[in-house]
């Protein structure tokens, strides 16, 4: 549902702020953090749960 509700989004902002708003309680296995510079956008992922006995 959490991309249903990110596609109905006019912009691509508003969907990025829907996700980071969401990700959570939609089952996410990952932590996302943006950071934004001016016209550029960073988005790091971040397993978390890594797997250590690698």
């Amino acid at each position: 549902m959490l991309g249903v509700a990110m596609r109905s989004c006019a912009t691509v902002g508003e969907a990025v702020a829907v996700g980071m708003q969401w990700h959570l309680a939609s089952g996410s296995l990952m932590d996302l953090e943006i950071e934004r510079l001016d016209d550029v956008m960073a988005l790091r992922m971040h397993e978390r749960w890594p797997n250590r006995s690698c």
